[in-house]
């Protein structure tokens, strides 16, 4: 995650006028365009350093991250993401609420089990 994290956000600088990025994942698959809209709209009004989703107890992703936070963003190592950046900033971020980031597939069951009750519900 932190070598990808890494990549992407030295590729942004590259292109020199980015104000802010979206991380996100593929594994979240309720995320919505709508969520990201209100990201970028909250951010435009706002300039929060950071803007992180809430879901079960957690901030996370997706979540936006002002250019002032690139550099930090860079030096993201392991798997844990940006997690650790969100709590150090957490007095200087917006968070806003995200249940549907609660679901979140891993397996080949969760992704069957997802799949299964799309059917369903249409």
């Amino acid at each position: 995650m932190g070598s990808s994290i890494k990549s992407g956000i030295q590729k942004m600088i590259a292109l020199k006028s980015i104000d802010a990025v979206i991380i996100t994942v593929c594994d979240q698959p309720n995320i919505s365009a709508r969520l990201l809209d209100s990201m970028i709209k909250l951010y435009q009004e706002e300039r929060p350093k950071a803007i992180a989703c809430a879901y079960n107890d957690v901030i996370g992703v997706p979540a936006l991250f002002d250019s002032i936070l690139f550099s930090e963003l860079q030096m993201i190592t392991g798997d844990k993401g940006a997690r650790r950046l969100l709590e150090k900033y957490r007095d200087q971020i917006r968070v806003i609420s995200c249940p549907e980031g609660a679901l979140d597939i891993d397996t080949p069951k969760e992704y069957e089990d997802f799949i299964s009750r799309s059917k369903d519900e249409n």
